[in-house]
């Protein structure tokens, strides 16, 4: 095993600072290698050892190659792990900064890896190794993560120490190039551009050529006042997807209660015209079952699960939708949501301890986030049923919505089924619209569904992807 450190812009009291954490660490003097502006790339002797890196002008915690021993042990397949960092609040206080699970999508943007980690160059490509030759982590970590989900590791123990929370989120912008690069060979026609932001960079997706996208959406036909007017919520909400992708090739399957005014369906038939397919609905309210057969009388390779109550804001809200489903690892994506007074509805579950609940539900959407959580596509571990896209043949594999679940945590159950299934849930901070959940229903949980929930899935005591409370 070997430390090294990144010593690239440093002095030469802060690289001794690093060196005596590495002897602290575990390693012997001999055992350190510092990279400098003189020699920026790793020598390929080094390539037979596992290495533990060192970035951004931390310190290693005490005892960390211990842990960094374990981890491997623990992770067999594992050809880069990272891990959480100890905060410094005082002379001799510290807390625990957690860093989010491996997220492919989210790490096209951001290096959320921190400054402590562990690489096995014995395993890597030439191509691999160059980027890790150069330090390059991040681009790495990129690459290493379209070989399998267990290839880059999230070990959720302290190995490093910074002095504040944003140390850790230094952007290289050669890092960009270099993604780019293995974008190219493994999703063609992606990129990542700067933008001007503080996350600094977007991913730029291609629309999915002869895509037609069935949107199924189940209704009652029911209206109020929203914005000011008065309004039929399924009527806008299909007025509202045209207007945003008058290009997409669409089908709108509209499963309506037999109750539902004739003058409602007369106007969506003006407004789709051939591209809708109306479905009667004749039981009792089960919002599962009502998408399980929308889903049976549409023929897109693409489905979209809509609420009625939901209105389109965003300009190519489709095609941001479907354009992360072209990497197969990704089995699912949903929508910036907020209510109508513009405060958040949706940005992504957040599932910690007996009830999984809405992540920064009520808060400013005009905000960037903690760690620009609001400004980058980011996996999360669930996703609202009010506006879900995913591939045909992944929600045939998962079952669809568990109809055992008629009115709440239906949601979470379909998460659960795509995670299953080693896929992730991608909430897309481009596609936006409102959600007037308040102006259709009255959300009441009953204890007998918490019960169902629990009985088929594990409360988990924190949310992997989501660290930062409410």
């Amino acid at each position: 095993m070997r430390c090294i450190i990144d010593g690239r812009g440093l002095s030469d009291p802060q690289l001794d600072v690093a060196r005596e954490s590495a002897v602290r660490a575990g390693f012997a003097p001999g055992e350190i290698v510092v990279v400098t502006a003189a020699q920026p790339h790793l020598d390929d002797s080094l390539r037979e050892y596992g290495l533990t890196i060192l970035r951004f002008g931390s310190t290693l915690a005490e005892k960390t190659l211990d842990r960094v021993r374990e981890a491997i042990h623990h992770h067999p397949r594992a050809r880069l792990i990272y891990a959480n960092s100890l905060v410094q609040t005082g002379s001799d206080a510290s807390i625990v900064l957690r860093r989010v699970a491996w997220s492919p999508q989210r790490a096209l943007v951001q290096d959320f890896l921190g400054p402590a980690v562990f690489v096995r160059p014995d395993v890597l490509s030439e191509s691999q190794w160059e980027l890790l030759r150069v330090l390059d982590v991040h681009a790495l970590a990129v690459s290493l993560g379209f070989e399998g989900s267990d290839v880059v590791v999230h070990e959720d123990l302290a190995w490093s120490v910074v002095r504040e929370y944003e140390q850790d989120q230094a952007r290289d912008q050669s890092s960009m190039a270099h993604i780019n690069e293995v974008l190219e060979t493994r999703l063609p026609g992606w990129s990542v551009v700067p933008e001007d932001t503080s996350a600094g960079a977007r991913v730029r997706r291609p629309v999915i050529e002869d895509a037609l996208v069935s949107i199924v959406i189940p209704t009652r036909g029911t209206g109020g006042e929203v914005l000011g007017q008065e309004q039929v919520f399924v009527v806008e909400a299909v007025r509202s997807v045209l207007a945003s992708s008058p290009d997409a090739h669409l089908e709108f399957v509209v499963v309506y209660d037999t109750a539902t005014p004739k003058d409602v369906l007369d106007e969506l038939r003006a407004l789709a015209g051939d591209s809708l397919v109306l479905v009667e609905y004749t039981r009792p309210f089960n919002f599962s079952e009502k998408c399980n057969v929308g889903f049976v009388h549409s023929r897109g390779n693409y489905v979209l699960m809509l609420n009625d109550d939901v209105r389109v804001t965003s300009e190519r809200f489709i095609e941001d939708l479907i354009a992360p489903l072209a990497d197969q690892r990704v089995g699912v994506t949903g929508a910036f949501l907020v209510f109508e007074d513009g405060s958040i509805q949706h940005v992504g579950h957040w599932y910690a301890g007996r009830s999984p609940r809405h992540a920064m539900i009520t808060q400013p959407a005009h905000q960037d986030g903690p760690r620009d959580v609001l400004l980058l596509d980011r996996e999360a571990s669930g996703l609202t049923a009010a506006c879900v896209a995913l591939r045909r043949e992944t929600y045939r594999e998962i079952g669809g919505f568990n109809e055992g679940l008629p009115s709440n945590y239906n949601d979470v159950d379909f998460s659960r089924k795509i995670a299953t299934l080693g896929l992730s849930m991608v909430w897309v901070h481009s596609a936006r619209g409102y959600h007037f959940e308040s102006k259709t229903r009255i959300g009441t949980v009953h204890e007998w569904e918490h019960e169902r929930l629990h009985a088929r899935w594990l409360v988990q005591g924190s949310d992997p992807f989501w660290t930062h409370g409410s």
